[in-house]
Order: C-alpha cells, then sequence, then structure tokens
C-alpha cells in the first residue's frame, strides 16, 4: 500500500488531492495549522476509503507485516498532525507523521501564500518569502533526506540479509520447513525398521510355539508401538506439508533483493525510492509586477526543485564497503495557473481563464502517478507560457498586468 504526505491539506489543492489519494487506496499523513479542517478532512478520507473498499475504515485497525526493519500497513490509515512550517519543530512532526502511518513513498507540498501587493508592503512580502521560501526549504530538505536514509538503511538491511543466497524472510521460514520434512522423513524410516523388526519376530514366534506365547504378545506390543510411530511422523510430515504450503503460498516480501546499483526496489515495494511532488506556479516563469514576492518565490520553488534533481542524480548513497549506488527520487513540479480557491480573492480581482479545483486535482494525480517532472495544468496556461518565455524583457517591463 502506497503512502503519501500532504502538507497544506486543510483546503484548496491540497485537500482535493487528499481525497482522491484516499478513493485510491493510499494511506495519507495530512499536515496543515488548522486542526478543525484536518479532522474533518481524516474522516472524509475515511469515508471514501470505506466506500471503495466496501469495509468499514473507520476503526483504524491496521495489520503489519514484518519486512526486515520496516513495517508495511497492509490496510488504509489516514492520520493528521498539527505543522506549521514556518516552525523551527516542523521537521520533527513531519517524521512523527510519517512514523504514524508507517512509512511515507509521497511527499506532496502544496503549503504556499501568496496575494496582490502593489502597495509593495513589506510585511505582505516577508510573510509570504517566509513561508514560500524559507518553510518550503525547510519541508523539502526534511523529505529528502528521509528518503535517502531509507534508501541507505534498505540496502544495508538488504545486503545483510542475503548471506543465505538471496532467500529472505520467506526463504529463511522455507529453509526452516525443509528442515522439519528431513526430521520427519527419518523419523518415518526408524518406524519403518522398527516395524521390520516385529515381523522378524513373529516370524521366530510362529517356529518357536512352545515358548513363543509370551514373545509373540511381546512382538505385538512393539508392532503397535511401531505403528503409533509411523503414525505420528506422517502426522509430522503432513504439518510440514502444510507448512510449506503456507510458505509457498505466502507473498515473496523480501524476494527481490536489491544486490547491486541495477536491481533496484520500485515503488510502491517494500523499499521505495521515494517521490516529491510540489505546487509552484506559472507565476514562476516572469516576475510579476502587481505580485512581486510571490511570483519570486515561486520562481525559487521551480528553480530548487530543479537543483535538487539534478543533486540527486549525482549523489551516492553513504555504503559500507565503497557499494557505488545513486540516490534515487523522483521530483515533480506542479504548475497550475488561476485555481477558484480560498488563495485568490475572486470578490475584488478578475482572474481570467479561473479553473475549479477538483479538475485540476484530478490532472495534478494524474501527473504525479505518471511521474511526470514538470507539469503545467491545462492546455491554455501551456500556450501562454510558450509565449511568456518568447517575449524579451524590455516588452515584458512594460506590459501593465
Amino acid at each position: 500500500m502506497k503512502r503519501a504526505v500532504i502538507m497544506g491539506a486543510t483546503s484548496g489543492i491540497g485537500w482535493e488531492v487528499a481525497t482522491i489519494l484516499a478513493s485510491k487506496g493510499w494511506s495519507l499523513g495530512i499536515a496543515g495549522r488548522r486542526e478543525d479542517k484536518l479532522k474533518e478532512l481524516r474522516l472524509l478520507c475515511l469515508q471514501r476509503a470505506e466506500i471503495v473498499s466496501g469495509s468499514s475504515a473507520a476503526d483504524d485497525t491496521v495489520g503489519e507485516v514484518a519486512c526486515e526493519n520496516m513495517v508495511v500497513t497492509t490496510s488504509q490509515m489516514v492520520e493528521y498532525q498539527i505543522i506549521d512550517i514556518e516552525k523551527e519543530e516542523a521537521p520533527q512532526l513531519l517524521h512523527q507523521l510519517i512514523s504514524r502511518i508507517g512509512g511515507m513513498d509521497l511527499y506532496f507540498h502544496t503549503s504556499g501564500v501568496g496575494s496582490h501587493n502593489k502597495e509593495l508592503e513589506p510585511l505582505v512580502e516577508l510573510q509570504t518569502c517566509s513561508t514560500n521560501v524559507l518553510g518550503f526549504t525547510r519541508m523539502i530538505d526534511t523529505a529528502w533526506h528521509y528518503f535517502k536514509t531509507v534508501q541507505e538503511q534498505l540496502y544495508v538491511s538488504e545486503n545483510a540479509g542475503n548471506s543465505d543466497g538471496g532467500l529472505g524472510f520467506a526463504g529463511n521460514e522455507a529453509k526452516a520447513v525443509k528442515d522439519k520434512l528431513n526430521v520427519a522423513d527419518d523419523e518415518r524410516s526408524v518406524a519403518g525398521d522398527e516395524l521390520g523388526i516385529a515381523s522378524d519376530r513373529g516370524s521366530v514366534a510362529d517356529d518357536e510355539r512352545s515358548v513363543a506365547g509370551d514373545e509373540r504378545s511381546v512382538a505385538g506390543d512393539e508392532l503397535g508401538i511401531a505403528s503409533d510411530r509411523g503414525s505420528v511422523a506422517d502426522d509430522g510430515r503432513s504439518v510440514a506439508d502444510d507448512r510449506r504450503s503456507v510458505v509457498n503460498n505466502k507473498p515473496r516480501i523480501a524476494d527481490d533483493k536489491p544486490m547491486s546499483g541495477g536491481n533496484r526496489p520500485k515503488i510502491g515495494d517494500c523499499m521505495s525510492y521515494g517521490h516529491i511532488a510540489v505546487i509552484s506556479s506559472i507565476a514562476g516563469v516572469k516576475g510579476l509586477g502587481p505580485a512581486p514576492s510571490y511570483s519570486a518565490t515561486k520562481h525559487f520553488n521551480n528553480t530548487y526543485i530543479q537543483a535538487l534533481a539534478q543533486l540527486s542524480r549525482n549523489v551516492r548513497l553513504n555504503l559500507p564497503d565503497a557499494q557505488k549506488v545513486k540516490l534515487k527520487i523522483y521530483f515533480t513540479d506542479i504548475r497550475p495557473g488561476f485555481i477558484d480557491t480560498p488563495l485568490l480573492d475572486t470578490s475584488k480581482y478578475h482572474y481570467p481563464m479561473l479553473m475549479s479545483v477538483d479538475k485540476v486535482a484530478r490532472k495534478i494525480v494524474r501527473a504525479i502517478e505518471r511521474k511526470q517532472r514538470v507539469v503545467v495544468i491545462d492546455w491554455r496556461y501551456r500556450i501562454l507560457v510558450f509565449f511568456w518565455r518568447l517575449i524579451p524583457n524590455f516588452i515584458w517591463e512594460r506590459i501593465r498586468l
């Protein structure tokens, strides 16, 4: 089961994406500053999960399967955590939330602020920078280090667990059952030998009738004992066969071991690469006069994610024995246009090509599932951004927005 943490889930895009992922069976860790909204969203996500699965998810029953030193949840979970990304304790709270849902495959960052500020009020500009730059960097770096640490721990533990030839957890149990089968075979062989001895004694008793009465009785007792042992051996073999059947039918959680850089775990397996997706904006393409700090911080988001994507491709995991394994994290930079969310004050300003949040959320989830690197939501904005890039700066700076 895939697990996602959504930062900024109390409204807008984060809220809608959470409900969609819940309906798709994801375990979720939702975070934001408003506890009442987090509780409401949690119940809604559990209801969506219950409708899809056809079973009650509200009881938060969680099954677990051991996978070396990791724990994989086998039923859907939704947990929440109050997190203010501008606070220094935010990374610690994020780790607590990750722990409560059993790990993290996707970190989805939707927290952000922005507003018109033609008067260039300092407090507005500084607040926007604090959330969209400092808070953004704090949380993205925490997610990046989490995925790096998990990959290092998994590679170390998996390589250590391959001393049995790569059988892993299920393979060790199968080997134990095989040993029990051999013991049962030995017991049955001993019982067969005792049966043969008892038969010989019975034959001797027939030839020596004068003295055979008592001996034949003894032989009969020994034959009964041997038969009982043979029955016990059969039962032992039957139990061993049943155990072998269980092992053969058991999901091979730890079979595919990453023995080298070319044999790595896949997303959604027990050992996940990791995926960081962020909401930036098409506003990061050019500086927008009516919203200086907003467009500047969104450009920072675009560039920072690009820098981390490049860094991740060139970073090697800190592994013993000089193993050369590169870090692998997927990045998705989502750049929507104007969306009908509380972030936009539609009562005071007119926003062209305004999109509904549910439509945008569906496209975002599709982009995340496809692991697209950069996504401009809606074909109209893709065309707009294309022509924006062609406008020289001396012309762009003379345009009145």
